[in-house]
């Protein structure tokens, strides 16, 4: 463990610099995250479950009565996915998805760690039902001095009889805050402008913005960020909202928000700086570039399917607000949300003359076969 907190002290001393560009010759900046090449580490080779945590998960098997499949956080030694292939983690309820999820989290706190702090620091953020096949996912997110917790959450899935079928994401227990904020967000920006190669850009304050944290079918909740000018150098508004950012047992105030590049490809690249320090704590790619192109359902997607696929996917038809990508549709395909493809092919309604899949039956959609259009042909 110790090695593990020198390893992070050494991490927090640099932050890699881009070239500067020139017209025509800049060279995309890479990926950065202080945690590791890929963020947060999996497994366990820097930290064990506690003998605490293994009672309990042992516990959950016994009571389940089906074997339970594991994968860990690296920094935390939670579980990052909690499943098994021979059943459910809970039998049947009839309690709303949101009571079921409170209660396993309550009752098997010690399978992660949480201190009864931790479990009322815990937000519902998302919340959305697949029509087909009954089941409700749960997003709940950390919270810490009243700052959402960066990508720190709990994802439940509830199924139609009110089984849960398994628990995921990353989680941070019994974390502590180690800074203070110190920078102003303009200097977070210039910051993070200047690992990118961009000197010399001076924020230029919009005022405020309201920004929506809570999605699926939950009633809208919004935060307050502060708005900043592109100033013609970035190709959108810059929104900074503050957040802490998890490195294990620790976690950082930040400021988060996006810059977008015509130097380098239009790519948007969210970043994360410290709050004291001002060192850049992630920096990370927004965009996907494929080859290829075309129109219609040819066209290449511009996100990047894991940025497609979260929850906050499943908002309802004609609601998306500001930019729309090509790869992230405003509503799913198919009956009710989710299901086989109903349209494609030809303009102007693209509906297939002989279609390689029928447009989904209420009897068909409401047994379940149905599955989600992919997000990046949509």
């Amino acid at each position: 463990m110790l090695a593990l907190l020198a390893s992070t002290a050494a991490l927090l001393t640099s932050t890699p610099r881009s070239s500067a560009f020139t017209p025509g010759e800049a060279v995309r900046p890479s990926e950065y995250d202080v945690r590791g090449v890929h963020g947060v580490p999996k497994g366990t080779f820097l930290r064990q479950p506690t003998a605490p945590q293994a009672k309990a998960l042992d516990a959950l098997q016994t009571q389940a009565g089906v074997p339970l499949q594991v994968e860990y956080n690296g920094l935390t030694a939670t579980p990052r996915h909690l499943f098994s292939h021979a059943g459910y983690l809970t039998g049947p309820s009839g309690d709303a998805p949101e009571t079921v999820a409170r209660g396993f989290l309550s009752k098997w706190a010690g399978v992660f760690r949480f201190s009864e702090e931790d479990l009322q620091s815990l937000r519902l953020r998302t919340r959305a039902t697949l029509p087909d096949l009954g089941t409700t996912i749960l997003v709940y997110e950390q919270t810490a001095k009243n700052l959402r917790v960066y990508r720190g959450e709990v994802l439940i899935n509830v199924n139609r009889a009110g089984q849960i079928i398994s628990v995921g994401s990353e989680s941070f227990p019994q974390m502590t805050i180690s800074n203070t904020e110190s920078i102003s967000p303009e200097q977070a920006i210039i910051a993070a402008a200047t690992s990118l190669g961009v000197d010399d850009f001076t924020p230029q304050s919009m005022g405020t913005r309201q920004v929506l944290k809570s999605f699926g079918d939950l009633p809208h909740e919004f935060e307050e960020g502060l708005e900043y000018s592109g100033g013609g150098v970035f190709g959108d508004d810059i929104t900074v909202t503050r957040t802490v950012f998890p490195l294990g047992n620790e976690g950082r105030i930040a400021y988060k928000f996006n810059l977008t590049t015509p130097q380098y490809e239009g790519a948007m690249w969210e970043n994360i700086v410290d709050a004291q320090t001002g060192q850049v704590l992630r920096r990370l790619s927004l965009t996907a570039f494929q080859a290829g192109g075309g129109v219609g359902v040819g066209r290449r997607s511009t996100f990047r399917p894991d940025v497609q696929d979260m929850v906050e996917g499943f908002n309802p038809g004609g609601t998306a607000r500001g930019k729309v990508f090509d790869a992230l549709p405003t509503t799913l395909s198919g009956r009710l949300g989710t299901g086989r493809a109903t349209r494609t092919g030809t303009e102007p309604n693209f509906i297939y003359t002989q279609p390689i899949y029928a447009a989904e039956n209420v009897t068909v959609a409401n047994s379940g076969r149905g599955f989600k259009y992919s997000q990046v042909l949509a």
